[in-house]
């Protein structure tokens, strides 16, 4: 292929480094009461009783953040990739997916594992 006119050249002057990238989730959706649990942080625009009755029912362990449910039982919080993840890998198992939405989240539940359907 050859070019007639030199001076029309398309120059691509695009750089890649220049380019703004969009965060989906940068922090869990725990991480306020994290925060609030180990060093009594409060975001601005956060009610500060609202983190303190949030951290009554989670416990803190080194990495882990427990949330001690109604029934007694201990369950870890997980990020909402991790859920995605464990909900995948309950309905693609044996006695996954034909049970439908209750008996999955159920095995879910009894497998040890919380994160809040609100956020």
């Amino acid at each position: 292929m050859q070019i007639e006119d030199k001076h029309d050249l398309p120059i691509n002057d695009y750089l890649w480094d220049d380019t703004l990238l969009k965060v989906s989730a940068a922090y869990p959706w725990y991480a306020n009461i994290v925060n609030y649990m180990v060093s009594s942080y409060v975001p601005l625009g956060l009610d500060k009783k609202k983190l303190f009755k949030e951290s009554q029912v989670h416990l803190w362990d080194d990495h882990y953040l427990y949330r001690v449910c109604q029934d007694g039982v201990l369950r870890r919080c997980v990020t909402m990739e991790e859920a995605v993840e464990i909900i995948e890998k309950c309905h693609k198992a044996e006695y996954g997916g034909h049970y439908g939405t209750f008996r999955t989240h159920a095995k879910i539940w009894q497998s040890g594992f919380y994160w809040p359907t609100m956020y």
